[in-house]
């Protein structure tokens, strides 16, 4: 869950990403993604950055917010994002124990294997 511009935006098993007004809770619009664990707006504010760990939509996807339209930064199962408002970059991690990072001019930056777990 998001507040962007005074809406809430939410991933939904129904409607995919729903923008929400917080008054009456109505839905305004809606995106068509399925199986979403993360939504972060980006350091610009001009787009959001949607993980998905399941369907089509698997993997890091940027939305541009004005014209609705996304394109697939890149394909795997991913349950963590979050952005550096430092300098943008965004950071991805999903169920190949790897941390993606999305640097702010687009480029992917080579995946940081975790350790093992502890046992």
């Amino acid at each position: 869950l998001q507040v962007l511009d005074g809406k809430l935006v939410a991933g939904t098993s129904k409607h995919g990403i729903a923008w929400i007004d917080p008054a009456t809770l109505a839905i305004e619009a809606t995106l068509p993604v399925r199986d979403v664990a993360r939504l972060r707006r980006s350091a610009d504010g001009r787009s959001l950055f949607v993980a998905c760990w399941g369907g089509d939509h698997a993997g890091l996807s940027r939305w541009d917010l004005a014209t609705r339209r996304s394109e697939s930064v890149f394909r795997e199962e991913l349950f963590g994002l979050e952005i550096d408002p430092r300098d943008g970059s965004v950071y991805a991690g999903g169920r190949s124990n790897r941390v993606t990072v999305l640097a702010a001019d687009g480029s992917l930056r080579e995946p940081a294997r975790a350790p093992r777990p502890w046992r």
